[in-house]
């Protein structure tokens, strides 16, 4: 950082991969870091991480020579040093499946959280909804990784996150932005203490999130299809072109006046075998470009975050039905109700004859 807080790009690339490395540990156990400048991270470790990293509970790490020069009190981190081995140690001890908490500074409800439903939500062919309780529950989402091969001729590789939210059992990928928001511990006896909230479980998390999966693969796979779809009628053209003469070529020497019958009939022969030829080449030309798709869990991560469970009192005509609402304390934000047609969130909600919530699209709006 220079005097002004401007950020200088300085340093090779592989420094920045380090920071991103020992980030992404150090979170993974429980700690929680910040990144107050460039090449420059500030971590509060749980006391066993500390100590699997012979360093202080508190600690600032440097990336850079220069920056770690800037902050005698920093660690410098570098290729070869101690430090490094040590946590790429504590790296490949890592399992694959993680549970963070998160760290709210407080577990009670908002006061103006009326407000917010008013604000955040529209309610269309019914009466304002009349909030008839809310209380605090402790609740979880769980990050399934997928990690998703496209293989044709060319390979290509992807993670994708599906979130799930087990209160409601359903994706809510909207809310992976929110992760980045947060801090998260190891443990907080408040919100262990709290009432569960609904859980479907982690069996239909998973089916949930193998469910959702296609649709965050559907633009890639697209565009992949695209290209293989090119490569396949670019050789399938030039394929075609080389048979087409080398057809022309075989009647052109069977008509020549000096070629005799024996040699006619050779050649003549010769005219389905190399048809048949040809339909073997474009059969194997797609067979080289069909796609196929390979998935499998990479990593899990289980979410534990408080949220305020909202009761609504929803009336239409004669109707009065309840509806379940909720506000992640830990986000600051109003979870968006999912239709319950095709389950995907929306800010409007309509409410139809059967005394369903639907969205705009399902409602036929």
């Amino acid at each position: 950082m220079t005097a002004g807080g401007k950020q200088e790009n300085r340093g090779p690339k592989q420094e920045i991969s380090l920071q991103r490395y020992f980030l992404d540990t150090l979170e993974a156990h429980g700690a929680v870091v910040d990144t107050p400048g460039y090449a420059l991270l500030e971590a509060l470790l749980p006391s066993e991480v500390a100590a699997a990293l012979e360093l202080p509970e508190e600690v600032q790490l440097a990336f850079d020579y220069e920056v770690a020069c800037e902050n005698p009190e920093a660690e410098l981190v570098a290729y070869g040093s101690p430090l490094l081995d040590r946590a790429v140690g504590l790296g490949l001890k890592a399992g694959r499946i993680a549970r963070k908490v998160a760290a709210v500074s407080t577990l009670n409800v908002p006061s103006d959280i009326s407000a917010k439903i008013k604000k955040r939500l529209e309610f269309v062919r019914c009466r304002p909804p009349v909030l008839r309780s809310a209380g605090v529950v402790r609740s979880e989402a769980v990050l399934f990784n997928f990690r998703t091969r496209f293989i044709s001729d060319e390979k290509q590789e992807n993670i994708y996150p599906i979130l799930v939210d087990t209160a409601v059992g359903q994706e809510v990928n909207y809310q992976l932005p929110w992760l980045q928001t947060m801090f998260f511990v190891t443990g907080d006896p408040g919100i262990a203490a709290l009432t569960p909230a609904d859980h479907c479980g982690y069996a239909k998390a998973y089916e949930a999130a193998k469910e959702a999966l296609p649709g965050a693969i559907t633009q890639d796979l697209g565009e992949f299809q695209a290209r293989m779809q090119h490569f396949l009628q670019d050789e399938a053209k030039r394929l075609a072109s080389f048979y087409r003469q080398t057809m022309v070529e075989i009647r052109q020497r069977i008509h020549r006046q000096d070629a005799n019958e024996e040699r006619r009939q050779r050649l003549e022969k010769k005219l389905p075998a190399t048809q048949a030829d040809f339909y073997k080449r474009v059969e194997d030309i797609r067979s080289k470009y069909r796609i196929m798709v390979e998935a499998e869990v990479d990593s899990v991560t289980v979410y534990v975050w408080p949220k305020v469970k909202l009761t609504l009192d929803i009336e239409h005509k004669n109707m009065r039905t309840p509806m379940t609402l909720y506000y992640n304390l830990a986000a600051g934000a109003l979870e968006l109700p999912l239709c319950l047609a095709c389950h995907r969130p929306n800010t409007a909600v309509y409410f139809d004859s059967r005394g369903r919530f639907l969205c705009p699209s399902c409602a036929g709006t």
